[in-house]
């Protein structure tokens, strides 16, 4: 587990950055392969932390905003080391069936 958050968190901080920059960078018209290079890291290595921030959003009932990025940046975290975790979960058990179908 602590390999998992060891290698989240830097993917974390730059996923939080991505979705700062994408929405910063949409509000004043940056160029269009910017914005989709942003978005291709926010659906592939960064879908957890966005994924939690979305649902963050969706969920918040207004007021206050440091309490609403606290809140982001804690439950991205969470999820991108879930995210991190299971996917070397899921890679363990594939590279231990792909070696335990090998013939001898």
């Amino acid at each position: 587990m602590l390999k998992a958050t060891l290698l989240a968190l830097p993917l974390w901080a730059m996923s939080l950055i991505a979705v700062v920059a994408t929405l910063a960078l949409g509000e004043f018209g940056a160029s269009l392969w910017l914005i989709l290079l942003l978005l291709l890291w926010l659906v592939t290595l960064g879908a957890p932390t966005t994924a939690a921030v979305l649902a963050v959003v969706w969920w918040w009932p207004g007021g206050s905003f440091l309490p609403f990025v606290g809140l982001a940046a804690a439950t991205a975290l969470v999820a991108q080391v879930g995210g991190v975790w299971s996917t070397a979960q899921f890679l363990r058990r594939l590279r231990a069936k792909s070696n335990h179908d090998k013939p001898a």
